[in-house]
């Protein structure tokens, strides 16, 4: 299980943490979970876990749409045309 664990945390953090300003943003919500495990709050640590989860989420679903514009784009743009290269003949 210890092997499942680490792969699903190390899947999610690289999907929801692509960005500086999102790892930021992580650090508040994953304080609101310590804190309210160590004051012994457990609906406190649900609901700040819950909103980590929640937020996660939306953070990931960015990146979707981050990436998919991206890909319209890149499809959007005409290729140019390749020069015809000139082959020297030996002599």
């Amino acid at each position: 299980m210890g092997h499942t664990l680490h792969s699903t945390l190390a899947v999610s953090i690289q999907l929801t943490s692509w960005h500086p300003d999102i790892y930021l943003a992580s650090l508040p919500r994953h304080e609101a979970i310590y804190l309210a495990i160590a004051s012994r709050d457990p609906q406190a640590a649900l609901e700040a876990t819950r909103a980590l989860l929640k937020e996660s989420r939306n953070d990931f679903d960015s990146r979707k749409k981050t990436s998919k514009a991206k890909r319209k784009s890149v499809k959007a743009k005409p290729k140019s045309k390749s020069k015809a290269k000139t082959v020297k003949k030996k002599k």
